[in-house]
């Protein structure tokens, strides 16, 4: 046997070899035809080479997720995002006739979606000013009223109605795009004084919902209310 002979023995035994090692069917594999299990492991796939977009809906199941798998530091914390604010000096002789913020927070969206706000303000009669208290109150978002309505939200401290204090509760769900948001409760008062107690705020960020279409309520209605505005009427207790 000549030495081409001899190479070409050599080189057919060889593949012959490495066919029992390496099955055919195995080198024809591709990324999107895997029939292995266990033949692709965390090590084989880089890291942020995958992402949502990769993985079909309803593919991943909570039995797929090994206990113990996911830590907390593997999630975002600016997916859903909260933050808040309290405060519980009092204010004193409050007189102001027109809104401003007596409490405040801001909250940074990641995307586009919802701010969910709550929040609550108690009050009571200012006894040092003559007169009824009559407190009104509205969520504002980046100095921006979520109403044109004055008296959306309203509440008498009047000691002389026998009302030792009051509490107003707000709520709103509001879009909002990207980025830092201020979120507020204004407070004017429409009556003789108000002594002012406890107020709080809680903003959480969804990224999916529906949310209200903000300033919302005509201007109109509250001025008109304002202007024809004296003490709130209330009926004797018995």
């Amino acid at each position: 046997m000549n030495s081409n002979a001899t190479r070409r023995a050599a080189v057919a035994a060889g593949c012959m070899l490495l066919s029992t090692i390496i099955p055919i069917n195995a080198i024809a594999q591709t990324a999107t035809d895997l029939v292995c299990k266990g033949c692709v492991s965390s090590r084989d796939v880089k890291n942020e080479s995958i992402t949502s977009r990769d993985i079909k809906n309803g593919s991943v199941f909570g039995r797929d997720i090994r206990d113990g798998s996911i830590k907390t530091e593997d999630l975002s914390s600016t997916v859903f995002p909260a933050s808040g604010a309290a405060a519980s000096d009092f204010i004193d002789d409050f007189t102001t006739s027109t809104f401003e913020s007596i409490v405040s927070t801001s909250i940074t969206a990641p995307t586009a979606g919802l701010l969910l706000v709550f929040g609550s303000v108690s009050a009571e009669d200012d006894l040092s000013i003559a007169g009824g208290g009559t407190l009104l109150g509205r969520i504002s978002i980046d100095g921006v009223a979520t109403t044109n309505e004055e008296f959306f939200a309203e509440m008498s401290t009047s000691n002389a109605d026998n009302i030792l204090g009051a509490v107003m509760a707000l709520n709103i769900v509001v879009p909002v795009d990207p980025g830092v948001h201020t979120v507020a409760i204004e407070a004017r008062e429409a009556g003789s004084g108000s002594f002012i107690l406890g107020r709080s705020i809680s903003v959480l960020f969804v990224a999916n919902g529906s949310g209200v279409s903000v300033p919302f309520a005509s201007k109109q209605a509250g001025l008109a209310a304002n202007a024809l505005y004296t003490k709130p009427q209330r009926r004797p207790l018995n």
